[in-house]
């Protein structure tokens, strides 16, 4: 089980905005009339400097992916409500890419493998790494296609866990670059293609 945060008071005004992650910092930006820079979060907020990837449950939280402290769950005014982290079984703390699926479950590309979390109950599910068939354990950024399927890229290609479990390669065989990934830059198309980023241009699958 993950490990709870002491709740703090928080007497923010909720406004309807957008988060967006940073190198450094949470940023919250509102829309409409009061558009613009309003507040940085950071480590003095129970947070940390140094945010990868942001994602939403399917409740509204905030998960926040750092450089090398957890995975921080917090609540809609960005106050952390817990963390998961190595202790608790996750490969890595250090966090590139945060994807929930269709299923509600949520899938966290480290540095060290893909773990795949009952965020509702707060708790790993299935850690995957190179000896499960992944093509590299340092993942880089992922994505979910129309029929439920998992996609990393990796330090070494692109790997696809199905629903079935069984987990597929592909590499510059099959015409996409074998490194140069970036963190946190994939999307699936609208007619099911997948797309990774990279120092190579993008790879399409």
């Amino acid at each position: 089980m993950c490990r709870k945060l002491p709740a703090e008071n928080n007497h923010r005004r909720k406004r309807q905005g957008v988060h967006a992650a940073h190198r450094l910092h949470i940023l919250l930006l509102l829309s409409g009339k009061d558009a613009g820079f309003v507040r940085l979060y950071t480590m003095k907020d129970g947070l940390d400097d140094v945010i990868m990837s942001l994602a939403l449950d399917g409740t509204g939280r905030l998960l926040l992916g750092t450089f090398g402290r957890s995975l921080i769950i917090c609540d809609s005014n960005l106050s952390p409500l817990a963390d998961i982290s190595t202790s608790d079984g996750l490969l890595s703390n250090g966090i590139n890419h945060i994807i929930q699926a269709e299923d509600g479950t949520v899938w966290i590309a480290t540095r060290e493998g893909l773990g795949r979390i009952d965020i509702k109950n707060e708790k790993l599910i299935h850690l995957y790494t190179r000896e499960d068939g992944l093509a590299n354990d340092y993942i880089r950024a992922l994505a979910e296609d129309h029929e439920g399927n998992i996609w990393a890229s990796t330090n070494i290609g692109i790997s696809c866990i199905l629903r079935n479990g069984e987990t597929h390669n592909y590499n510059y065989r099959y015409g996409i670059p074998d490194g140069g990934y970036l963190n946190a830059s994939s999307a699936c198309t609208p007619d099911g293609r997948i797309l990774f980023g990279s120092t190579n241009g993008i790879a399409s699958i």
